[in-house]
């Protein structure tokens, strides 16, 4: 009984180091799968040692006891981050001011030098004009001089990024006096738009009502010359907000900070746009209100809802993580007065890996993120992202960089191998402290980028 037992506990190990080995090779993983191909051949040779030499079946057995210990205690379930499970509002400890859109990096970087808005932003905020004028004289995203300019991917993303602004004009939605109400039930109205959301595309979806602290107070991103809008303040909104995300291509993601990871920003950006934009007419033509939120029509912040609709938390990066592909998504919304059925915030660990593992921050190039404890910022604890340093780096690489996107932990493919371990940092309080390390041991400590596809390849000349 004693040789069998042994058998199969080394057959689930070597299955184990040969998943790992398998799906290292496939995601371009040497140094991953270099451990796994290790463990494979090291645990088939003490097969051979068990089957041989019946004198090291104690020590064997000591052996897997502990792997054993191990595993029934990453099977010992935690307390459940109660913060967490009541999405934002978990994390408000004080008076929230609503964010005026004039001051986020976006819109500063959009005002012509001379111009009225101009001398009115900066002679109120004297402390930004130096960054920005100097964000605007390397060209933002279009820097000559960046990590790699492959004209290929660069026209990917202006191809990409021209969509939202073709789809703005048709973003608000208002429906005909002459469309009656369809009366629907408020569950099967949500499950309707929910399988229609995913039907478009999108990874996952989820539905909220709009909590005020993250609408605009006023207007200041300007994409059309419309400039009579700026500083204005923002409109009344819908009370409902269907929320998804869509996925970033872990291979083009991995390429970060060089092009790849801006083309596919770019692409995602287009389909939000597209998602957002059909529900919006799929709730005019229900004869409801539909407003799309995507990157050239925003009234609100996307990311707090998209934790209050239970699509995920907000991690040590400052970005969404969502269960099912980390931070490797981008999040939209279409705003609506058709009644819906809320859903509820949702818990798996982030904030409890987020505070050991600090890969993002050690690999920020700009040193944007924070490595030390969470701070109350307007009124809510968080990790605070330094908005103005990232940007000034991507003019300055002539992308998104989405380097931190890339280290993240929960950014891996949903792969066998990834989806257990992420089971066990849902529950196990253990494993959220012993798997941010053993990532830095599979992974590395240092980012580097990974090799794409020949069609996307940087390195050409």
């Amino acid at each position: 009984m004693i040789l069998l037992a042994l058998i199969i506990m080394d057959l689930i190990v070597i299955t184990g180091f040969f998943l790992l080995m398998k799906d290292s090779i496939s995601e371009r993983e040497n140094r991953a799968a270099s451990f796994g191909a290790a463990g494979t051949l090291g645990h088939l040779v003490l097969l051979w040692f068990i089957l041989s030499e019946p004198i090291i079946h104690f020590f064997v057995s000591i052996y897997f006891g502990l792997i054993l210990f191990v595993l029934i205690l990453f099977m010992i379930p935690g307390q459940p981050n109660n913060r967490a499970l009541k999405g934002t509002q978990g994390y408000i400890v004080g008076d929230v001011k609503r964010v005026d859109e004039r001051d986020i990096s976006f819109a500063r970087i959009k005002l012509r030098p001379g111009s009225k808005e101009y001398e009115e932003y900066y002679s109120l905020h004297p402390e930004s004009k130096a960054l920005d004028d100097g964000i605007r004289s390397v060209g933002f995203l279009n820097n000559p001089n960046g990590i790699d300019r492959n004209p290929s991917n660069l026209a990917m993303m202006k191809t990409s990024f021209s969509l939202p602004s073709f789809l703005a004009p048709h973003a608000d939605a208002q429906p005909s006096p002459d469309i009656p109400k369809i009366e629907l039930e408020t569950g099967e109205a949500s499950r309707i738009i929910k399988n229609f959301t995913l039907h478009l595309g999108a990874s996952s979806v989820g539905i909220c009502r709009v909590n005020p602290n993250w609408v605009y107070s006023k207007y200041g991103e300007i994409h059309f010359d419309n400039w009579e809008d700026w500083g204005k303040d923002t409109r009344k909104l819908p009370d409902y907000a269907v929320v998804f995300c869509t996925e970033m291509n872990y291979e083009h993601v991995m390429a970060a900070p060089h092009t790849p990871t801006i083309a596919e920003s770019a692409t995602q950006y287009a389909k939000g746009a597209f998602i957002s934009t059909m529900l919006a007419h799929w709730f005019k033509n229900m004869g409801y209100i539909g407003i799309a939120e995507h990157n050239r029509n925003y009234d609100l912040i996307t990311p707090p809802l998209a934790v209050d609709a239970g699509l995920g938390e907000t991690g040590r990066n400052g970005y969404l993580i969502t269960p099912e592909h980390g931070a490797r998504v981008r999040v939209f919304a279409t705003l609506t007065d058709m009644p819906l059925v809320p859903d509820k915030p949702i818990s798996f660990g982030v904030e409890e890996y987020c505070k050991l593992c600090k890969k993002c921050a050690t690999t920020c190039p700009s040193r944007s993120i924070p490595d030390g404890e969470m701070t109350v910022n307007n009124g809510v604890e968080k990790w605070k992202l330094d908005a103005d340093s990232c940007v000034e780096y991507w003019s300055h690489v002539g992308t998104d960089c989405a380097i931190c996107m890339a280290a993240c932990g929960f950014s891996r493919p949903n792969t066998l191998t990834h989806n257990i371990v992420r089971w066990f940092i849902k529950h196990s309080p253990i494993a959220r402290r012993i798997f941010p390390i053993m990532d830095d041991i599979l992974y590395g400590e240092k980012w580097r980028p990974r090799n794409v596809p020949n069609w996307l390849d940087y390195k050409k000349k």
